[in-house]
Formats: structure tokens, sequence, C-alpha cells
């Protein structure tokens, strides 16, 4: 005996998707309020190679996240995540240093 179910219906509810993509929007509409409130200030960030070789570090990182998540496995991603994450660290420590001898 073959027992069918109900076919499923390929349509998408305009709600249903619009309330998934305002979840997944919010937080960073909860991130831009609070640096408003909290007056983050984007233009005291110190220019030179230690505050660039740690944002492109860091997206080193997210990008090698999302090359996790679609191609590689999880020992190719820690191989990868050790070498991006020794120069994540030094940059990272020498743009702190900066930070805190400015104040």
């Amino acid at each position: 005996m073959l027992l069918l179910g109900s076919e499923r219906s390929s349509k998408c509810y305009p709600l249903a998707a619009n309330f998934i993509i305002a979840l997944t929007l919010l937080p960073l509409l909860v991130l831009l309020i609070l640096w408003v409130t909290l007056g983050f200030n984007l233009f005291g960030l110190p220019l030179g190679l230690s505050p660039l070789g740690f944002h492109i570090s860091h997206g080193a990182v997210f990008a090698l996240m999302f090359f996790y998540w679609k191609y590689l496995d999880m020992f190719q991603t820690i191989r990868y995540l050790a070498l991006v994450s020794i120069p994540l660290f030094l940059f990272g420590h020498r743009l702190l240093a900066t930070l805190a001898a400015r104040r």
C-alpha cells in the first residue's frame, strides 16, 4: 500500500517572508540605535597599518566562516583560522594599545 500525503505548496506567504526578513535585520537596527544612544564616534578611530590590518584580518575570519558554511570541513577551517588569527591577534593588540595610549 502506498500512502501519499498532500502535495506541498510552493507558495511563499509574503507576511511570513517579511516577518523573517524583519527578524533578520532587527539586530542591525538595535546596533545602530545603541551606537547613536551611546555616542559611538566612528571618526575617533586611529588611522594606520594596525587598524587596517585588524579590520582586514577580521573580515578574513568572517569570510572563512562563510567558506566553512559553504565549502570547507571543520579541520580545513581550523587550519586556516590558525593562520588568520595570528595577524588578527597582533594587529588587534597593537590597535588596542594605540587606543589606550590616546586616552
